[in-house]
């Protein structure tokens, strides 16, 4: 893939998941009457709007979209590429078969690099929705059988909101290098913080000066978007990773990451109460973005 190519598919991805200032009508906004009254989704209770999750396999984000004319997609984002360069896979209400329990999406491939036959098995959780995706070759034969948790979002993807902070770099990066902005004193972080009902889209963005920036994308269901701005003194590198650790009125929010294999960090977020107590240990894992689109095949 040649760099202007490149560039194309970044500012595509961008437009794609909800990034334009000005939304067109077919993008989920509201929830208005139309033509998905008849989607099979409905007998699920799954409304018009964006749906998303994290898929382990590939280390994977998905942003689904629901669209009150009955045109859906489900976009495929690497965290490892800063979410820049999404695969969208259509579907219509008639590729669907639902039931009060489950719905099947089924639909062939419209491209040679996609699986020959990719499925969707869709139910209703506790919270959210269980996804399971499979991909099957000309035979039918599974390829690969991922599950991942998708739940509703009211303001638009958190893939959206990352971009709104760092697409214009990642954009800039690619034209000049990745050196230029990702050398060994700067780098960008992207993971997930698993939670006991959904997980939350997080970044860590490492300075030159030793400052990070810590983001947390609107949780599910609200518009929250937390940020840390941390001090030199409030970074610590250890012997395989880092500590990070923030004050505030509530109490102290401590980072524990280890980098066991190169390129992604592990750990957890412990918040602990004003007495100095425990109040929450979470699970947390970050991949270095690398902001060069991967080649076309």
């Amino acid at each position: 893939m040649n760099k202007k190519k490149g560039l194309m598919l970044l500012v595509l991805t961008w437009v794609i998941i909800g990034c334009s200032s000005t939304p067109d009508k077919q993008q989920i906004t509201s929830h208005q009457s139309g033509s998905y009254s008849a989607s099979p989704l409905q007998k699920l209770g799954m409304k018009p709007g964006v749906y998303q999750g994290f898929i382990r396999i590939g280390e994977e984000f998905r942003v689904v979209q629901l669209r009150e004319s009955g045109q859906h997609a489900i976009y495929k984002m690497k965290l490892a590429r800063g979410l820049t360069a999404a695969k969208r896979y259509t579907f219509t209400n008639d590729d669907m078969q639902c039931d009060a329990f489950q719905c099947a999406v089924r639909r062939q491939a419209t491209s040679p690099d996609e699986p020959a036959r990719l499925m969707f098995y869709i139910q209703r959780a506790m919270t959210g929705f269980q996804v399971v995706e499979v991909s099957l070759d000309n035979a039918g034969g599974i390829v690969l059988a991922a599950p991942f948790k998708i739940n509703e979002r009211y303001s638009g993807s958190a893939a959206r909101a990352f971009l709104t902070f760092y697409g214009d770099m990642l954009r800039d990066a690619y034209q000049a290098g990745p050196e230029k902005l990702f050398g060994e004193d700067r780098s960008l972080w992207l993971g997930v913080k698993e939670g006991d009902y959904f997980s939350t889209l997080q970044s860590l963005d490492f300075k030159a000066n030793g400052t990070v920036t810590w983001r947390r994308y609107a949780d599910v269901a609200s518009d929250n978007l937390k940020a840390f701005e941390l001090s030199a003194e409030q970074v610590t590198k250890t012997e395989q990773g880092y500590r990070l650790t923030v004050d505030n009125l509530s109490g102290t929010t401590t980072v524990e990451l280890l980098e066991l294999r190169r390129g992604k960090l592990e750990g957890t977020i412990t918040e602990h109460h004003a007495d100095g107590s425990v109040f929450k240990v979470s699970k947390v894992e970050f991949l270095r973005v690398n902001p060069i689109p991967p080649r076309s095949r």
